[in-house]
């Protein structure tokens, strides 16, 4: 998809790539489809500096590349989040999930959507509303997001250098 945006509005806007990117190998390939630059997500809250409740990064480190859903419990639109207790209940229940803004309220009043709290805020870990991208599985430890950046850079740099010295 980056190659068709590129085409229809890289000469007025630039065109930041999204989606699953964790690392410079992402980066590299998303320079090389023409984007000006990334948007990481899901990788950049597993950081220090990261404002996320209590259990949240640890969710992310711990979680593997199918520990996340598609899932309506939450909000009643469809958001990817590390699976748990809450979304296997309403994966076995859909009926019960109901449309927004009903089912955030819902959430919110069943004490497992604390978004935007502040860091440390206590949470059932085993039922919060942790969103997680495509990528999480390659999250696997907390990372000062300064050195996270160097080293999403510096990946990249190393990635497109190799590829100008093949022949």
């Amino acid at each position: 998809m980056v190659p068709q945006v590129v085409d229809a509005v890289a000469d007025r806007v630039p065109v930041v790539a999204a989606g699953g990117l964790f690392d410079g190998r992402g980066l590299a390939a998303s320079l090389a489809l023409g984007a000006d630059g990334v948007w990481v997500g899901t990788r950049f809250i597993a950081t220090p500096e990261a404002r996320a409740v209590n259990g949240y990064k640890e969710a992310l480190v711990t979680s593997r590349e199918d520990d996340t859903v598609i899932s309506r419990s939450y909000t009643g639109k469809p958001c990817r989040v590390v699976r748990n207790e809450w979304t296997n209940h309403f994966e076995q229940h859909p009926e019960e999930i109901q449309t927004f803004p009903l089912q955030a309220i819902a959430s919110t009043q069943a004490n497992v959507n604390h978004l935007g709290h502040p860091s440390g805020t206590q949470v059932d870990t085993s039922r919060e509303f942790y969103p997680a991208g495509q990528g999480t599985g390659a999250v696997n430890e907390i990372v000062p997001a300064g050195k996270l950046v160097k080293q999403i850079v510096e990946q990249a740099e190393q990635i497109l250098r190799a590829l100008g010295n093949k022949k």
